[in-house]
């Protein structure tokens, strides 16, 4: 097993306030990635004897250049008893990826009587691999007030482009899909400190890597995930004292999850999946700065 990896990264953050109402910002970041990741892998079954397993080996060496920038317009308008806290803003993503994927044989395993010094084979390369992909998002978003009544409403619109090449077997595989996301909750403030919530919310998330339907023959790009959350719980901040009680339930579902297939250079999409939880939290500052 080996892993290696090297990470440089720059920021910037700017923030300019006009007044005391109206503010913009922009932050952006600059990463360079460098990883070199060999495993070995079971075969999935035993030979003969019983305690003997056959394994395979494979490894990747990977370079990734990102980039990721986001700028916003912030302000305060009053329309008759409403406050509006209003933002809106445009952020831009870009990568470039390399990557070489090797496989090969890896020798037996006596689990019985193992030996971890063994040779490996030299592995022999399966795939090369060049990714570019941008992503352009532009969102706005709404936070009203209303005595202890509190409601948000965001509307997002993503623009995605990919396109990746194989050049072992020659293959360019393009997309470009478009997605609109929103979020909706509501939150209310009672006086003796108890503020119970509600939240829905919508995601896109582009996948890289490739899919097969028909065991490999064909290969095609995966899908973006698109995935929902409804949460709703209760916060009480105990009258007079720093302490922070919160309760939340969850249920969020995804689908087009993109599923690893052993050792091949491809995965499956697996449909939906879907997770529910509860989740209780308690903060207090206990003592000055503990």
């Amino acid at each position: 097993e080996k892993f290696n990896r090297r990470q440089g990264a720059f920021s910037y953050f700017f923030n300019h306030r006009f007044n005391d109402d109206w503010s913009f910002s922009s932050r952006g970041r600059y990463d360079d990635i460098r990883v070199i990741n060999r495993s070995t892998y079971d075969a999935g079954y035993w030979e003969a004897d019983g305690y003997t397993l056959p394994r395979y080996a494979y490894g990747t060496k990977e370079h990734t250049y990102n980039m990721a920038y986001d700028s916003q317009f912030k302000g305060h308008v009053r329309t008759g008893p409403l406050k509006h806290t209003l933002m809106t803003g445009f952020d831009y993503m870009w990568q470039r990826a390399t990557e070489t994927y090797t496989q090969g044989d890896a020798p037996s395993l006596n689990a019985l009587h193992p030996d971890y010094h063994m040779a490996f084979p030299a592995q022999t390369v399966g795939a090369r691999y060049l990714t570019n992909s941008h992503q352009i998002g532009i969102y706005a978003q709404d936070e009203i007030r209303w005595r202890g009544l509190v409601l948000n409403g965001s509307l997002r619109n993503d623009w995605y482009r990919s396109d990746q090449k194989e050049y072992l077997a020659g293959s360019d595989t393009r997309q470009n899909p478009s997605q609109i996301t929103w979020r909706a909750s509501a939150l209310y403030h009672f006086k003796f400190g108890l503020a119970p919530y509600i939240s829905y919310s919508t995601s896109f998330q582009p996948q890289s890597g490739f899919t097969s339907k028909d065991g490999g023959k064909t290969l095609s790009q995966a899908n973006p995930t698109l995935g929902k959350q409804l949460e709703g719980g209760v916060k009480y901040q105990i009258p007079g004292t720093p302490i922070l009680l919160t309760a939340a339930g969850f249920h969020i579902e995804q689908s087009n999850v993109l599923v690893t297939v052993g050792n091949l250079p491809y995965g499956i999409e697996s449909g939906k999946v879907h997770s529910d939880g509860f989740e209780f939290e308690a903060h207090a500052d206990v003592y000055k700065n503990l």
